[in-house]
């Protein structure tokens, strides 16, 4: 699956499932872009309008040091709200 491809899937997630918690692995798009742009750029009121909690596990790279730079790039960017 190509990079605009997995992109187009991923905006689509949050409205699929608008209550409850869901997942997405954002790892193989590029999970600090996906944070950072999709997540907390494009995509951040479709996910603060969910009546859930969006879960970005990633699944590669050192746990704490990927998790470290997440938090700080949600923090950065005001992701979080």
């Amino acid at each position: 699956m190509g990079r605009s491809a997995r992109a187009r899937r991923l905006r689509q997630h949050p409205g699929k499932l608008p209550e409850g918690i869901v997942a997405c692995v954002s790892d193989s798009y590029d999970v600090y872009n996906a944070v950072r742009n999709l997540w907390g750029g494009a995509l951040r009121d479709k996910v603060f309008q969910r009546k859930g909690t969006l879960v970005i596990p990633p699944d590669s790279g050192e746990a704490v040091t990927v998790l470290e730079e997440l938090f700080k790039l949600s923090a950065t960017n005001s992701a979080t709200k």
